[in-house]
């Protein structure tokens, strides 16, 4: 019963997302931009005496696209070609489904990392 309710849950939450009554990220995070393009100058030398100014530029104008590390925004799509494998045309496709086993003290590190990836987009379950 706890998992119907948790379903509706999440349903009505998406759809109140869709509808733009609810923002899709209820964190408090930068939302993910694209890239700027990059800079043609730099406001200021670049000389070792005002490397901190420069890294706070640089970081402030990259904070809401490369350095956006929100955990809870998916990641962008890519737009470009599928990457292209280079692989023998006359290899035989052998089929290994057997998973090797994480190590018990890694299980619930790993099992946190696999489910951030699915939440951000990275890959799906």
């Amino acid at each position: 019963m706890i998992g119907e309710t948790q379903n509706l849950f999440d349903t009505k939450v998406e759809s109140c997302s869709d509808l733009s009554v609810a923002p899709p990220c209820t964190c408090s995070c930068t939302l993910r931009q694209p890239p700027p393009p990059p800079p043609t100058a730099l406001p200021f030398p670049a000389v070792e005496a005002i490397r901190e100014k420069l890294e706070k530029w640089l970081l402030e104008i990259y904070k809401s696209s490369t350095f956006n590390v929100c955990k809870h925004q998916q990641l962008p799509m890519m737009s470009s070609h599928p990457m292209r494998l280079l692989v023998d045309p006359n290899a035989q496709p052998v089929a290994y489904h057997t998973p090797i086993p994480i190590p018990v003290h890694w299980q619930d590190d790993m099992k946190a990392c696999l489910d951030q990836d699915v939440q951000l987009g990275v890959i799906e379950q």
